[in-house]
């Protein structure tokens, strides 16, 4: 995958395409329009251990609170 530019807003973020194609380097077997969110329950709270360490939104990347919602649903 090419280098992603820093001139996005935020630095950084990402082109869906991008997101995809990151997705599929850890689970090659992964779409998005059949979501099997078993397969990503044991790497919820690693996620969240890594969404605690970015920058607050807007500033973060990614630039939603998702972390946030993640914590308030579980």
């Amino acid at each position: 995958m090419p280098a992603r530019p820093v001139d996005r807003d935020p630095p950084g973020a990402l082109l869906p395409t991008e997101g995809c194609d990151l997705l599929r380097e850890q689970d090659p077997a992964w779409d998005k329009t059949a979501l099997d969110f078993d397969r990503f329950r044991n790497r919820i709270d690693d996620a969240l251990r890594r969404a605690e360490q970015l920058d607050a939104p807007p500033e973060g990347n990614p630039s939603t609170g998702v972390g946030e919602i993640i914590a308030a649903l579980r």
